[in-house]
C-alpha cells in the first residue's frame, strides 16, 4: 500500500470514477507517473511532471446509466 497522499487523492478519485472507467482514459502528469508501473515500461532518466491536478480524458458522447450526453 502506498501512503503518499497523492497517490491516496488518485485513488479517491479512480474509486469516484469506476462506474464509467471503461470510456475514461487518464491523461497529463498521472499518465506519465502511473506508466513507470507497468512491467514493460522503460526507465527513463527525467522524473515525471509534478503537478497535483489529475486530468482526464472523455469521449464525446458519454454514457450514464443507459443514457448518453454529448457535448459540443
Amino acid at each position: 500500500m502506498n501512503t503518499n497522499p497523492e497517490f491516496t487523492s488518485f485513488a479517491r478519485l479512480v474509486e469516484s470514477l469506476s462506474p464509467w472507467l471503461d470510456q475514461v482514459v487518464v491523461i497529463g502528469g498521472w499518465a506519465h507517473r502511473l506508466h513507470r508501473f507497468h512491467p514493460a515500461a522503460q526507465a527513463l532518466d527525467l522524473c515525471p511532471a509534478d503537478d497535483s491536478d489529475a486530468d482526464v480524458a472523455l469521449p464525446t458522447r458519454f454514457r450514464v446509466a443507459d443514457k448518453s450526453f454529448t457535448t459540443a
